[in-house]
Order: C-alpha cells, then structure tokens, then sequence
C-alpha cells in the first residue's frame, strides 16, 4: 500500500472513529499507560517478513474471497534484533530448519472493511492509533503492521477479505478456516511449513466474537483463541463455550462492548483461560497496546515458547502497573509461576 494510501486510511479511520464515538458515548481521552504490557514481544521480533496476497479463486471454499498473510522470512536482516532492543535476547530459531514447522493465526478484523487497512472501519479500529487525537505515546498500528508484529515472532498470520459474509454463523466458520487455509494451501512458500496442530484465532471487535464462537464450534482445531473488546450482536453468543486457551482483553469503560460481557464469555470458557483489562480504557484501545501479551500468549500455546509464559501474566504481563485492572487464570496446570519451578 503506497504511503499515501496509509496516511488517507489512517485519516479515514480517525474519522470514523470520532463518527462512533458519538454513537456510542465513547470516552474519547483514553490516555495508553507510558509502559506497554508484554515485555520484549511488545516490540517487533526478530524475524523480517513480507506480505503475501491469497487470490479469491483459491479461497472461495474456505468460505470468503481473498486473504492477505504475512509470513516471516529466516535469516532475513532481522534475524537477530538490532543490539539494545528489547527483543536483543530473544535468539531467532531457525524456521527453515529440517522438518521444522511454525503456527499459523487467523486475525479476524473488526467491522466492516479490508486487511490492507485502506476501507471501511477496519482501519478505524484495528489500525487505529492515539496519534490522530494528540495523545502520546503513539502505540498506533494499521492493520497490516499488525499482522507482520505476529509474523516477526514466527507466526503466520491470516486476514481473510470477509465482505459479504454474514457476521454469524459463516463469519465464524471463516476466521477459523483462514487459520486451515495456511496449512492446506501454504502461501509463504517451500521455506515456511504451518503446522496443523498449531493453529490459533484472534481478533478486534465483531471479530473477536467471530473468533470465539468460532473456537468454540471447532475445538478439534483451534489450539488458542486472543479476542481483543468482544463484540457480539446476539447477546447469548457471548456465552460460546471454548476449550481452547483462551485469553480475553478489554477496557473497563468499554461502551460499545461492556467488560461485563467480556467476564459472561470469561465465565463460559471451559479450557485454561485469562482476562485482563484497561482501566478507563474504552473500545477503541488500538490492538497495537495489547500485541505483547498477545504474542506471548500465543507463543505459549501454539509454539511451546517456555520464555514467553511469563510475559502473558504477571508483572510483565497483564500485571503490569496500576492502570492493568482484572488479571485472572482459572483451570490452568501450565499457568505457573517461575518461582514455583
């Protein structure tokens, strides 16, 4: 997408988000903490990546029609973080290696819109930073960025095109079969294998309702769920049960989307499962100031990452500082503490 394109997307966004807001009663301040909860995997990873376009012919069977995915690429000039990164200690393992497999993400963007981030309220929501309001710091990513942030950690991640599904049934079934669609169809190349037993959803909004309910209908595929403000339009689907790990992040002032609802889905999940949220935070806190403890929630359960836990929960986690409200671990034996090892 030329600059351009991002600036006027961005722009748009803006827009629309203030648009909402009036309809919503949002709290537009919604200050971002200066300390961003996740440790190192708050910051890009050390993998480059690239961006690859699935054409509509090869996904129409997999229920819509077109994705974009971001893959990460070995031994690329990030292969190892540039020295006094956060992310410096984190060693990239080898991707391409023998019989070496990676996870693979389906992210379900909120709303009506594209994954590239340039139409409709994907790109006031999922992409939309502080930076159009004049709030610092500037935690803002467009929806694209956010895709490579998973990538850069070795997760190839989906963004299936989902106009004209329904937001039900369909639009559920889809963000999952995203997720399968990496596996039969393998966009990033020879280099890249996603493995089928490491799947895992997430999603923004309408799209974290769309991720939840679809865990919950596939439990035989889905290993992890990350739904960021869950939005549903029909109240009983905030009870979807899911097995899978599933971590849940909000803000308590969320007025689109209350935090009562989040603990109703909470309280429903069957699996391992954890919720967080943002004190004073309302519905429009990007997605770019939860992708630490996002990353290294996924990390956990779709990579078997044993350094990323610790970043998921806790002080480096959604403990961290004052303005983190409503951590919370239920049924969870691998959800330990370092001390206890």
């Amino acid at each position: 997408v030329p600059p351009w394109a991002a600036r006027r997307a961005r722009m748009r966004g803006a827009t629309l988000k203030n648009v909402l807001c009036l309809v919503t009663d949002c709290d537009k301040s919604n200050p971002l903490p200066e300390r961003r909860p996740g440790g190192p995997y708050a910051h890009f990873g050390p993998y480059e990546t690239e961006l690859v376009e699935v054409d509509a012919s090869r996904t129409i069977m997999y229920g819509f029609s077109g994705a974009l995915v971001a893959c990460p690429v070995a031994r690329g000039t990030r292969a190892m973080p540039l020295p006094g990164d956060p992310a410096a200690h984190i060693k990239a393992s080898d991707i391409n290696g023998d019989g070496a497999t990676v996870p693979g993400l389906s992210w379900s963007y909120g709303g009506e819109g594209d994954c590239a981030g340039v139409e409709g309220i994907a790109s006031a929501v999922d992409g939309f930073g502080p930076e159009w309001y004049g709030e610092l710091p500037d935690y803002g990513y467009w929806l694209p960025e956010l895709l490579e942030h998973f990538a850069s950690w070795g997760m190839v991640t989906a963004c299936p095109f989902l106009r004209g599904v329904p937001d039900g049934a369909a639009g559920a079934m889809a963000t999952v079969n995203a997720a399968r669609m990496l596996v039969d169809l393998q966009p990033c190349g020879s280099g890249v294998t996603v493995d089928a037993g490491k799947l895992g959803v997430a999603g923004y909004s309408l799209g974290a309702g769309r991720a939840v309910r679809g865990a919950a209908a596939r439990p035989d595929a889905i290993s992890a769920v990350v739904a960021l403000h869950t939005w549903e339009l029909a109240p009983n689907n905030y009870d979807a049960s899911v097995k899978a790990p599933l971590m849940l992040l909000s803000g308590t002032d969320d007025t689109n989307a209350p935090f009562a609802n989040t603990l109703r889905t909470y309280r429903a999940a069957r699996g391992p499962k954890i919720v967080g949220a943002l004190r004073g935070g309302n519905h429009y806190t990007s997605p770019r100031f939860w992708a630490g403890p996002a990353t290294a929630f996924l990390l956990t359960h779709l990579a078997g990452e044993p350094r990323a836990e610790r970043y998921a929960w806790g002080d480096e986690g959604l403990g961290a500082g004052s303005d983190m409200m409503t951590w919370q671990r239920m049924d969870c034996d691998w959800w330990r503490s370092k001390e206890d090892d």
